[in-house]
């Protein structure tokens, strides 16, 4: 893939414009909790813009779930962690805090980007999971 420098300026320090990409996993059991990998696209960078809970199937109890955007097999929350999920009912839908991960930003062409859901205690629900992630140069 390539960029115009118009394209490229855009991108550059998430302007707007910029390419976000969100990436959906529906119906996700907190508990024992889930994976997903993803592909970052070529060339670019990348930032965890937002998490969602979304069309909840099995009641949260407060502070039972989180999600964790890391490196595959390595450093699970290297990019972000989520704040913890709070009293969530079925068909309820939440935008989480976010806390960046020590690395925090998603390096360009990286292998894998794997996305882990998971109880805090044993009483986490179920319910559809909902990744933003911009990406620039």
């Amino acid at each position: 893939m390539s960029f115009t420098d118009f394209q490229r300026q855009q991108l550059a320090g998430l302007q707007p414009g910029a390419l976000v990409l969100t990436y959906t996993f529906a119906a996700q059991d907190f508990d024992p909790g889930w994976v997903e990998v993803i592909q970052g696209p070529t060339n670019l960078r990348g930032k965890v813009v937002d998490i969602t809970i979304y069309e909840c199937s099995q009641t949260f109890a407060a502070g039972t779930g989180l999600v964790e955007v890391g490196i595959e097999g390595d450093d699970l929350n290297a990019y972000v962690t989520s704040e913890l999920i709070g009293t969530l009912a079925a068909t309820d839908s939440i935008s989480l805090d976010l806390t960046p991960g020590v690395v925090g930003t998603i390096p360009a062409d990286n292998v894998q980007i794997q996305i882990t859901g998971g109880p805090s205690s044993l009483t986490a629900g179920i319910a559809s999971v909902a990744v933003s992630i911009a990406w620039f140069v």
